[in-house]
C-alpha cells in the first residue's frame, strides 16, 4: 500500500532528484528496507505518516513523509 500511494511516490521522487541528497548517499537512491507508519483516508480526506528507509552507495538516510490530504486535495 504504502508504495503505491501518491505520498510516496512523490517523496521518492522528489529525493532522487535532490542534490543535496545526491551529494550525500550517491546515486542510485532506492529504498531500503520496512517502512513504518500509517496511510488514513476518509472519503476524500486523509492523512499520512510514515518514514522511507533509503540508501545509495555513500550511506543510508530517511525520508520522514507528513501530509494532509483535504476534500480530495
Amino acid at each position: 500500500m504504502f508504495t503505491s500511494s501518491t505520498p510516496y511516490k512523490y517523496a521518492m521522487e522528489q529525493t532522487i532528484s535532490n542534490e543535496e541528497v545526491i551529494d550525500l548517499l550517491g546515486e542510485p537512491i532506492e529504498s531500503d528496507g520496512i517502512m513504518q507508519g500509517n496511510i488514513s483516508l476518509n472519503g476524500d480526506d486523509g492523512e499520512t505518516n510514515f518514514r522511507i528507509p533509503i540508501k545509495g552507495p555513500k550511506g543510508e538516510a530517511r525520508i520522514v513523509v507528513i501530509a494532509t490530504k483535504d476534500y480530495g486535495d
